[in-house]
């Protein structure tokens, strides 16, 4: 009789992945229509002044979560899709409460830190804002657990119910004397729910036997792809922080929004990529470089049609909902929405950097594409506000996109990952 890590490297068809990729799409799919939708009722809700705080402190609550996630997600597909499990669910809790106690500590003890980046809100805003980090990062790690295992309806109804909870927030949020602070603590009640159940359907236990022997395989793997997500985070979202370090902070409403548009594009690629890794994990070197190369011509060749829906789409919601309020938007969308399109071109060849344990060779490509974004939106804000910062995510997506081709069709010989 084999293993479970035999089975789980043994080969598969060339095109497994989809069927997985297609269930997780279809989860991901609901709730990101739904959550687009739920961004956009936010942004009609609150005034532009709370919106664009809104979208500020959201932007510093999703950077946190991916900078300080330890690569918890990645690391839960990764040994879970070998069959490791046991010490790895204690790994997961140890990460999501000790990444999220250090940033509030920090944020509560360091008031320079906060002013540069928060200049005028207060402490108690800043804090409540950030308050969801434990629990999202617990949902984020323990969901791929389930992703790994198939069991993806389970999935979806951790996705629904945080989609769900959203919704009983926005109803009540018209009754609420501060709408503001009602949905800031309203979303931390959902994330807190959607946590635990997230802990409840992957049947997450923390158990420490074998922590010890677990923890040092756990952080060689863990570790460079903390700092490829903590890079990705900050490419992500380090424009918006700079627009309110630069004085530009009125902007990030209508540069929330049009980045809310075009991140649609990333819905299809990002579905696909979470099955695609764990397919890849299983498959011996070359068979997973073949994989890799055909998943990139086929985003390729969506890249075009990505770009031209993702923008018809952003200008027709744009043109009927806000074009009033933020009329600034249409000027962003093309560049926006061409940022996501190159991204989403490179994420097969990503994911099997990372299938391979070559995470190095990908933070490479990403620290390059985070230096240049960076430069361009220091030179480009101060003179172009918003449109420079689009601006400069499409420079740099483009250009890290270009490294991992060049990374991928230079590599010969990968480190095979130990059994």
């Amino acid at each position: 009789m084999t293993s479970p890590i035999e089975q789980a490297q043994a080969p598969h068809s060339s095109i497994s992945w989809l069927g997985a990729g297609s269930s997780i799409l279809l989860a991901r799919g609901s709730d990101a229509a739904l959550r687009f939708l739920l961004f956009l009722a936010t942004a009609r809700i609150l005034a532009p002044a709370d919106f664009s705080l809104y979208a500020l402190l959201t932007a510093a609550l999703a950077t946190c979560q991916w900078t300080l996630s330890f690569g918890a997600p990645r690391l839960a597909l990764y040994f879970a899709a070998r069959g490791r499990r046991g010490a790895l669910e204690a790994w997961l809790y140890m990460l999501g409460v000790g990444a999220s106690a250090a940033v509030l500590l920090v944020v509560l003890l360091v008031p320079r830190l906060r002013d540069t980046f928060f200049p005028a809100v207060p402490a108690a805003w800043v804090l409540l804002g950030l308050a969801p980090l434990p629990f999202s990062l617990l949902a984020d790690s323990l969901a791929a657990l389930l992703i790994a295992s198939g069991r993806t309806r389970a999935y979806g109804v951790t996705l629904w119910m945080r989609n769900g909870g959203t919704v009983l927030v926005l109803a009540t949020t018209l009754a609420a004397p501060n709408r503001l602070l009602w949905i800031l603590a309203g979303r931390l009640v959902v994330q807190a729910i959607v946590a635990i159940a997230t802990a409840l359907l992957a049947r997450a236990r923390p158990r420490c036997a074998g922590l010890a022997r677990f923890v040092p395989e756990a952080l060689r793997y863990g570790v460079p792809t903390a700092f490829s997500d903590a890079v990705v985070a900050l490419h992500r979202r380090a424009d918006v922080l700079l627009l309110s370090a630069f004085g530009r902070a009125s902007e990030i409403g209508a540069y929330a929004l049009a980045y809310a548009l075009a991140e649609t594009v990333w819905l299809v690629t990002d579905s696909l990529e979470a099955a695609f890794f764990v397919d890849l994990v299983r498959r011996p070197e070359a068979e997973a470089r073949s994989a890799a190369r055909r998943a990139f011509r086929i985003s390729l060749l969506f890249a075009l049609a990505e770009f031209a829906a993702g923008l018809a789409v952003g200008m027709l919601v744009w043109h009927f909902l806000f074009a009033n309020r933020y009329p600034e938007v249409a000027a962003l969308l093309p560049w926006t929405v061409g940022a996501a399109a190159l991204w989403a071109i490179s994420k097969p060849l990503a994911s099997f950097l990372a299938s391979r344990e070559q995470v190095r060779r990908l933070l490479a490509c990403q620290v390059a594409g985070l230096a240049l974004n960076l430069a361009l939106n220091v030179l480009l804000i101060p003179s172009l506000g918003a449109k420079g910062a689009a601006m400069a995510s499409l420079a740099s997506y483009a250009f890290d996109s270009l490294l991992l081709g060049v990374v991928f069709a230079a590599g010969k010989a990968s480190i095979t990952p130990s059994r």
